[in-house]
């Protein structure tokens, strides 16, 4: 019937055109209600990240908005209502999930050119080998995103007994001494660099 409405009140013109009557229209504003929040998730080195999920919690709204990011790794989420924001992206498997979430404030104007960039998780394996009173931790790390070998420092550790080594192409090796005879729980704690999570992983080894 020519009516536009936003659900509360008639923003538009109403109008009645009879059969082969020409009516000639002012242009029309439609008022919309809301903002958007746009932007881009990446990997550290810019490439872009597809279908990770972009989650808006606004701090008095009672239900959280998503979006999927694009091939080009863009997203929008709207509309919302001018409040503060958390924004927080739940990537898919390789990519580490975002830290800390990003907060920010919607007043009056849609907010665009949000850049969120990810880390790749990182994954630890280790040879353990007991020796009397030691153990010698052989560790290997592996940024999952693209299966390269990264630099950083590793701590190994069994209670106050710790030592920290650098990772070379994704290497390390640490001995521990003064280790009581029996299982014991060796903890790797990989650091982490700027552009691979940081991780920990345990594991036991049998000391003689």
């Amino acid at each position: 019937d020519g009516t536009f409405t936003d659900g509360e009140e008639p923003v538009g013109t109403k109008i009645t055109v009879a059969a082969g009557q020409k009516v000639t229209l002012n242009p029309q504003t439609m008022l919309t209600k809301g903002r958007r929040i746009s932007g881009t998730v990446t990997d550290t080195s810019g490439r872009p990240i597809r279908n990770a999920s972009i989650r808006a919690a606004g701090d008095s709204q009672p239900r959280r908005l998503t979006a999927d990011t694009s091939k080009s790794g863009a997203f929008t989420i709207g509309p919302v209502v001018d409040d503060t924001y958390r924004l927080e992206v739940a990537p898919p498997r390789p990519w580490a999930p975002q830290s800390p979430t990003t907060v920010f404030d919607v007043k009056g104007l849609d907010v665009s050119g949000i850049k969120i960039k990810l880390k790749s998780r990182a994954s630890i394996k280790a040879t353990l080998t007991p020796g009397k009173g030691s153990v010698k931790v052989a560790a290997s790390i592996t940024r999952s995103a693209t299966g390269s070998k990264p630099g950083g420092k590793v701590t190994i550790r069994w209670g106050s007994v710790a030592k920290t080594a650098s990772v070379v192409k994704g290497k390390a090796t640490v001995k521990l001494s003064g280790l009581p005879k029996g299982t014991r729980t060796i903890t790797v704690s990989y650091a982490g660099t700027g552009s691979t999570e940081a991780t920990t992983k345990k594991f036991r080894a049998a000391v003689k």
